[in-house]
């Protein structure tokens, strides 16, 4: 599609509401060409058209632009070097200073990865003698997939990522049974994730309110930062920075990487999508 397409495509989405011209151009052409094929409009022009009609596009193309595509355990590195390296050393210095570790999701989508996350936060906590202190804040600018978050049930196309030992440990099977049903985090892990609505572009607030001051030892923001222009990615990454302790990690996506490199972080571990800023 045409440079102008593309542009009367952003401005007739502002004009519905739809900020789109903070996201990459391919991105929002993507979403247009997967819209123009589902409602069989062969033109772009008669695509808008039919979007200014119907509500219900609308909202399935404000879907899509905020990608709130997610997984449990979606990087299976990322997560092995939390699991086996971050976290028990975290641990350890929490509990030696009395101190909370503190952790944000900051754009969780229906919850995998908060989810995750607290799965294997109580797996170190059962196996030790004295329990520690941590909260972990989960927000997306989308309020329909915070509200997603907060039931925590999850089809079985969602779990792939989860092993059949953490599905019966951690996992509800909800009842009645049948082959559309769901699996249910159980209550004990809901309980501790504060959802919320929050968006990383507002320019009065750096961190979600309830977590008050920010001060977190480790912040996730993956699969997001690459569908922005540079400068709105700038702005995300210098409030993330902003609201990470000293010493702090952020977890992007793969495809970030070269991004976070460029902003002056440090990876970690190699292919981590570990940073230290």
């Amino acid at each position: 599609m045409s440079e102008y397409i593309i542009g009367n495509g952003i401005k007739e989405l502002q004009a519905k509401g739809i900020d789109a011209g903070q996201y990459e151009e391919s991105f929002v052409e993507n979403i247009l060409r997967k819209r123009m094929v589902e409602t069989k409009c062969l033109r772009p022009d008669d695509y808008f058209g039919f979007l200014n009609e119907n509500q219900n596009e609308f909202r399935a193309f404000e879907m899509l632009l905020q990608n709130s595509y997610s997984e449990f355990f979606r990087n299976t590195l990322t997560f092995a070097v939390l699991e086996k390296i971050v976290f028990p050393s975290l641990v350890a210095e929490k509990r030696r200073r009395g101190t909370e570790l503190r952790i944000w999701s900051a754009a969780c989508a229906s919850g995998q990865e908060p989810y995750s996350l607290v799965i294997l936060l109580e797996v170190i906590e059962c196996g030790r003698f004295e329990p520690f202190r941590y909260r972990i804040f989960a927000s997306d600018k989308s309020k329909i997939q915070i509200e997603h978050a907060q039931k925590g049930r999850f089809s079985k196309f969602n779990l792939g990522q989860v092993s059949m030992k953490r599905l019966s440990k951690w996992f509800e099977v909800e009842i009645p049974f049948s082959d559309n049903t769901h699996h249910i985090i159980r209550g004990k892990l809901r309980e501790k994730i504060d959802f919320s609505v929050f968006d990383l572009l507002e320019e009065h607030v750096n961190v979600p309110p309830s977590s008050i001051f920010g001060d977190f030892d480790l912040v996730l923001c993956a699969n997001l930062l690459s569908y922005y222009k540079p400068a709105f990615c700038e702005i995300i990454l210098n409030k993330l920075a902003r609201s990470m302790a000293p010493g702090g990690l952020l977890v992007v996506g793969e495809s970030e990487r070269e991004l976070l490199k460029q902003q002056g972080f440090t990876e970690i571990f190699y292919k981590s999508e570990l940073f230290r800023f």
